[in-house]
């Protein structure tokens, strides 16, 4: 029994292009894990009309049997996902919902707060889930087990018997002869979970910029360490300057000169005031700083003071900015150059920061020569591995360059196996599809390298293979087309290593929205991602995207300033429509 369902992601910031939808693509994989089939799959914002527009014409349009919703069920202002579902519904299934708020309740008391709606609305049955990824795979795998009775019962089935059959074997049965392809949010997932942290190690402060700090760091001392001076100018008691103005000059005797480095000599006196340089210590009984611009001075022994100064005026205060035991940076910080500046100014030499990664970089593939080398017709010039090398640079990443390998077995093992052995990731690229040559999934099966996941829904990149050696080092195999490696690279395996590094993703990683200038199809049940130019439109950014796609078009890539992502389920992209989209820089 193959069901067909719709999936109806409700969230503002997912439409928005804000956040991506990680709830959506979790729950496409479970539809296929039962060999289930999802037909159609929109992010709407929560908007009622939107939602009941999707709802009708899913239901009452294109007959689908099931339709999940996901987010929109809490108690938040914009949460209505149960009122509008609720007003559509012809049977409300309260033991339904409750079953799923029960399964959430093992997990989290917060499950409590999941207001979802379960109903039917002709043969149609609705099942609202919570918008966290976690939250919604809990509840619908509540409630598998009886979903296939519900849709046979609707479809006027009665035979209790002969649905659970369907449903077990049957499906089963099909589910392994269907190609099984990992949706993009649910491999990342996956892979996030797989590794961890790389150990501490103590570096040079000054070699330390895109470190993450691996522990807590207090301000030794007061920032500044004294009162000093925040321009060039005059150290004077602002009481004797208030009558000063252009017109009304207030004239003071010179007592002292300051440079930057030096020290008062004494106290200030009474109508005096002290030539300042900026960042030199502020005299005693001066409470203000008044900038040169705002002075005469006649021969270096009085000045005229142009206006009035305030107490305070110009007075960098000791401890202003830090004092000492403050907490200084937090375990977990990136370290840049404003960091580094801080640490240095409070005499810190070295830090301890999490180990730089070391990664293998190998390119497989009998027609490879490198690309310094001469080249032969039927040969390939080797473009994969310096462009993942100087990705892998730009992020502070050490490399192991293996260039690149033929398809022999024995070479590819005798490198496989040196470079599982000497770093921390492994990267290769070619030979992990299904060809007669692609030998690169075999040899890592025999070296010990465990399987996680191979192919991922998602264009370019759909043979993506990831593994774990030794249950520590992550093993990446890419696409041997460039466009589809540097795409693989970039979205997938990047976002990996930054884990490794102790980094977390601090921005949506697609964070803009573009208004399509032409139309584009894709097929359905991949994630595309698109290499678009951006043109100017008023007030927004128009995307055209580029036709035809290629995993090889590395000219294509070149022209392109933008990477636009069209999720699944989405096959025409009309002009007019929306995509997230973000610079390729």
């Amino acid at each position: 029994m193959e069901i067909e369902a719709g999936i109806l992601t409700i969230s503002d910031r997912c439409s928005e292009g804000k956040a991506q939808d990680l709830s959506g693509p979790i729950l496409r994989a479970m539809l296929d894990k039962q060999g289930w089939k999802c037909a159609m799959y929109r992010i709407v914002p929560d908007d009622p009309e939107k939602i009941r527009e999707h709802l009708i014409s899913w239901a009452d349009r294109e007959k689908l049997p099931l339709i999940l919703t996901t987010g929109g069920t809490g108690v938040g202002p914009r949460d209505i996902t149960p009122e509008t579902t609720r007003s559509l519904i012809e049977k409300e299934l309260s033991g339904v919902s409750e079953l799923m708020r029960l399964e959430g309740l093992k997990h989290t008391p917060f499950a409590c707060l999941s207001r979802g709606v379960s109903g039917v609305r002709g043969k149609t049955l609705i099942l609202n889930l919570p918008g966290s990824p976690k939250g919604a795979e809990e509840s619908f795998e509540a409630v598998l087990s009886v979903v296939p009775h519900i849709l046979s019962t609707l479809a006027g089935n009665d035979h209790e018997e002969s649905a659970h059959e369907e449903s077990g074997c049957h499906a089963v049965h099909h589910a392994v002869h269907k190609e099984k392809l990992l949706p993009v949010g649910k491999a990342m997932q996956i892979m996030l979970s797989s590794v961890q942290s790389l150990p501490a190690e103590k570096i040079k402060l000054i070699e330390a910029e895109g470190g993450i700090l691996t522990e807590a760091l207090y301000a030794k001392e007061d920032l500044p360490l004294f009162d000093n001076s925040a321009v060039d100018g005059y150290a004077i008691d602002s009481k004797e300057s208030v009558k000063a103005a252009e017109n009304t000059p207030v004239e003071f005797l010179i007592q002292d000169k300051i440079p930057a480095g030096s020290f008062p000599t004494g106290s200030l006196q009474k109508g005096a005031a002290v030539r300042i340089m900026t960042g030199a210590p502020v005299p005693p009984g001066a409470d203000a700083v008044i900038m040169q611009e705002f002075t005469i001075s006649e021969n270096h022994q009085k000045i005229k003071v142009l206006k009035d100064a305030k107490p305070g005026e110009n007075i960098r205060r000791k401890g202003e900015d830090v004092k000492k035991g403050d907490l200084l940076l937090s375990l977990g910080d990136l370290l840049r150059p404003y960091e580094i500046a801080l640490l240095a100014s409070q005499g810190f030499t070295e830090v301890s920061v999490v180990k730089k990664i070391k990664a293998a970089v190998i390119s497989t593939g009998d027609e490879l020569v490198e690309f310094s080398e001469p080249i032969s017709f039927g040969k390939i010039r080797n473009s994969n591995t310096p462009a993942v090398s100087a990705a892998l640079k730009k992020r502070g990443i050490e490399l192991l360059d293996y260039g690149s390998v033929s398809d022999q077995p024995e070479k590819l093992k005798t490198v496989f196996k040196e470079a599982l052995e000497n770093s921390d990731a492994v990267l290769i690229s070619g030979g992990v599809s299904v060809g007669e040559l692609d030998y690169t999934r075999g040899i890592l099966f025999k070296l010990g390298v465990k399987e996680v996941f191979w192919k991922v829904a998602v264009r370019p990149g759909k043979p993506f293979f990831f593994g774990m050696y030794q249950d520590s080092k992550p093993v990446f195999g890419l696409p041997g087309n460039p466009i589809s490696t540097l795409v693989c690279l970039e979205e997938l395996v990047l976002p990996v290593l930054e884990k490794m590094m102790g980094k977390t993703e601090q921005y949506p990683r697609y964070p803009f929205q573009g208004k399509v200038l032409n139309h584009y199809t894709k097929p359905s049940h991949l994630l595309q991602y698109l290499f678009c130019k951006t043109l100017p439109q008023k007030n927004e950014f128009g995307l055209k995207i580029f036709n035809p796609q290629g995993s090889h078009r590395m000219g294509m890539a070149s022209q392109a300033n933008a990477l636009a992502v069209a999720p699944e389920g989405m096959d025409e992209i009309e002009p007019g429509s929306l995509l997230p989209f973000r610079w390729l820089t």
